[in-house]
């Protein structure tokens, strides 16, 4: 994909797999996803079921599945994004993923991501983050 950096999880030692692992569900608790929406929206369905998700809290890493890896990406580059946008409001990011956006059809970012997966992830990315959106529109200085 253009420009998209996407995490390599065959690149990253067992340790950073895990660290990344725990910090993308520590995100996605802050979102209050259930753990249903959470196994969806990593592309886990069928490898795992919801109420095993606690094995990645504690001791293993996410499958070595590049679709998984490439959500996980952008999961903690939105993290990042809200974290600049709301310095002093830890919540207010979890709270503006549930809110409606007119930018979205009036649906809120995390139905946008749950309906739409990778792409819905890519357009909540990029309405976060202006210097992915620049990359992805394949602008570039001469």
């Amino acid at each position: 994909m253009n420009g998209e950096q996407i995490i390599k999880s065959e690149e990253l030692s067992p340790e950073e797999r895990l660290g990344l692992t725990r910090a993308t569900l520590h995100v996605l608790d802050d979102w209050n996803l259930t753990e249903s929406q959470m196994v969806q929206l990593l592309a886990l369905e069928g490898q795992v079921k919801p109420r095993h998700l606690y094995r990645y809290r504690e001791s293993e890493a996410f499958p070595e599945n590049p679709e998984t890896w490439a959500r996980v990406d952008h999961i903690l580059h939105i993290a990042e994004a809200l974290m600049t946008s709301y310095p002093t409001n830890p919540k207010a990011g979890g709270q503006w993923m549930h809110h409606p956006h007119r930018r979205f059809r009036k649906m809120s970012p995390l139905q946008l991501i749950l309906e739409t997966g990778r792409d819905g992830l890519s357009r909540v990315r990029m309405e976060l983050d202006c210097c992915y959106a620049w990359e992805r529109t394949g602008s570039v200085r001469n």
